[in-house]
């Protein structure tokens, strides 16, 4: 059995769901949890850092960077991924990514992240 994670209008709770149900049971909402990574990929050409977050994982938005999807990335890849963290609310991730931009940030990965 798998761990599904739903709510209703009176109450919230885990419920076990047999693994053929593809529904939770009508009336029932179903939550979905995202997360959301913040990551920094180091240039292979220049040793530049480029600080992101994305809803998709690490790995696949680096696919998209060396696939050319951005006009920094495309100028200065192909990219290593470096480092990572994990949040579950956008707004954290965005918040997280503001700072290791900021020149705080930017002493803190140059101590915490390989050289």
């Amino acid at each position: 059995m798998r761990k599904v994670c739903w709510s209703c209008s009176e109450h919230s709770e885990i419920a076990q769901l047999p693994p053929e149900a593809d529904q939770p049971p009508a009336g029932v909402e179903q939550l979905v949890f995202m997360a959301f990574t913040v990551y920094v990929l180091r240039s292979r050409k220049n040793s530049k850092r480029y600080v992101g977050y994305t809803a998709k994982t690490a790995e696949e938005r680096l696919l998209d960077h060396h696939r050319g999807t951005n006009q920094w990335t495309r100028q200065n890849g192909p990219f290593e991924l470096i480092y990572t963290e994990v949040y579950p609310e956008k707004i954290m991730a965005m918040k997280r990514e503001r700072f290791l931009k900021s020149g705080q940030g930017r002493k803190w990965l140059d101590n915490n992240t390989p050289r």
